[in-house]
């Protein structure tokens, strides 16, 4: 519970659940909103339109139970997102797909997740990311 004051006059907070860490912009789905004190106000946010599936489109789930660290969950995720953006074209999808492709063979030959692993794997979620919103782009104007 927060309890606390404040002599401004006026609040606001966006709260948002996002398919991976690395997203840079958030997609236009409001999560949770809370209108302070009776009184709601316009909120002026640039989201990204459409911004993770089309509409009606299901994703089929990831296995995040299968033990795999977070980093490598939120690349499978991060990538097939670009891929529904069209991203798959640019230059940051190919070089998060490189990245990608090394995490799997040396995750492979090393039959676990090092520390270099997990940071490639980072890289990869951000290059699909930014493939992903240049791929979004005309949506934004």
């Amino acid at each position: 519970m927060l309890n606390t004051k404040s002599a401004v006059r006026s609040f606001a907070i966006v709260v948002r659940a996002e398919p991976y860490q690395q997203v840079t912009r958030p997609a236009d789905t409001i999560v949770l909103e809370v209108p302070a004190g009776g009184q709601t106000t316009a909120a002026n946010c640039e989201f990204l339109k459409g911004g993770y599936t089309p509409v009606g489109y299901q994703f089929q789930p990831i296995d995040t139970g299968a033990g795999y660290p977070p980093q490598i969950v939120q690349m499978y995720n991060a990538r097939r997102i670009a891929t529904l953006a069209g991203a798959e074209g640019s230059d940051n999808f190919h070089t998060g797909d490189e990245w990608f492709n090394s995490v799997v063979v040396s995750a492979k030959r090393q039959k676990k997740f090092t520390d270099v692993i997990l940071h490639q794997a980072v890289s990869a979620t951000e290059y699909f990311e930014a493939a992903r919103v240049k791929a979004l782009q005309p949506l934004m104007q």
